[in-house]
């Protein structure tokens, strides 16, 4: 098996900041789902859960997916790129 070193450092810590972010939308549910439940009529509190809640964590997921596509995207030709040279190299 050949190792080789590569230029970019390991993100080891990757897995756990993604976990420790499920919790924090847990909790954030949980909390505007007990303040919409205790709002004095049922149009207030779906409105509470829905602006409060389901919006910001809506936007948040946008954010994360589109960061996450860029981040994958600009790997991909980094690596096409790097693979090529390489490949340039040996000839």
């Amino acid at each position: 098996m050949i190792l080789r070193r590569t230029k970019e450092p390991v993100n080891r810590g990757h897995r756990r900041t993604e976990e420790s972010m499920h919790i924090i939308v847990i909790a954030w549910l949980f909390v505007i789902t007990l303040f919409a439940l205790a709002q004095p009529g049922w149009g207030a509190g779906l409105a509470t859960f829905l602006l409060l809640g389901v919006l910001p964590l809506g936007l948040l997921g946008l954010l994360a997916r589109r960061r996450r596509s860029v981040t994958r995207e600009q790997r991909s030709h980094q690596g096409n790129g790097a693979d090529a040279e390489r490949d340039h190299k040996r000839l």
